[in-house]
């Protein structure tokens, strides 16, 4: 499935912000980052995935097979790169 424009856009908006922060990673979301410091313990990563899975009024919360919206967004920003790989290969 294609994802629409107007969220490619949000994605990206997400992503410069996540920049902004120390040690930020270009094409990196904040729930990404967020999720990787919740696997290494970071309280504030567990914090954060904790508040995004419940925050379903703002268009966050878990997927319907229960995989948090940290580890998705993980997984969607590792398949945004492998497409990016892609094309700049030529595939």
């Amino acid at each position: 499935m294609k994802t629409p424009y107007w969220l490619r856009v949000l994605i990206a908006l997400d992503a410069l912000v996540q920049i902004t922060w120390r040690y930020g990673v270009p094409g990196v979301t904040i729930s990404s980052r967020a999720g990787t410091a919740k696997a290494h313990g970071h309280k504030w990563g567990c914090w954060l995935c904790d508040f995004l899975d419940r925050a379903w009024w703002i268009g966050f919360g878990r997927d319907p097979d229960g995989t948090g919206h940290c580890e998705s967004a993980i997984k969607h920003d590792r398949e945004r790169a492998e497409a990016a790989l892609k094309e700049l290969e030529g595939d």
